[in-house]
């Protein structure tokens, strides 16, 4: 696939999501698909679920936009830096437990790294600073972690990650 090919795939899953499009996302997709999100340690596979874990953001943000501030090809992958933007107004599913709306505006700086086979997106490495997202959103987790409350999300992923190792 020529570079810029891959580029306008990339672009099509972008306006996919930002559509609340779920065959679109999934037209874009490779059957096993692998999204995986770094912030929250979370790694989903298969196409379904993949356009699933999509729409829950969409369900989460109903208004949020993925905007491309910049995006490269070179051979099979694609890196896009994307600035996500949207109103917490459903229910936001993390690693943790839930987090129901606050109303709040969230405005994040995403970097995606996209792995293309036989035309289709075969994996999403998408990088985030989710401590930002949960400072815009003023969530009750993220206010207790500032008074000294509660750890700190990446400390509670850590520990998950290593109960499931022993």
């Amino acid at each position: 696939m020529r570079e810029q090919d891959a580029i306008q795939l990339v672009k099509q899953n972008i306006s996919a999501f930002n559509q609340g499009d779920a065959q679109g996302l999934a037209a874009t997709l490779s059957e096993n698909a692998i999204y995986r999100e770094i912030a929250t340690q979370q790694t989903t596979r298969g196409r379904e679920n993949v356009v699933k874990a999509a729409l829950q953001w969409r369900e989460a943000f109903p208004d949020v936009t993925e905007t491309i501030q910049n995006i490269v090809a070179s051979g099979n992958t694609v890196t896009a830096e994307i600035t996500w933007e949207g109103t917490h107004r459903g229910t936001l599913v993390t690693p943790t437990g839930t987090i129901p709306p606050t109303g709040q505006r969230m405005q994040v700086q995403v970097s995606q790294v996209y792995t293309l086979e036989n035309g289709q997106l075969k994996q999403t490495n998408t990088y985030f600073d989710m401590m930002t997202m949960l400072r815009q959103l003023q969530t009750k987790q993220q206010q207790a972690w500032q008074h000294g409350q509660a750890q700190p999300l990446q400390m509670r992923l850590t520990e998950g990650v290593l109960s499931q190792l022993q």
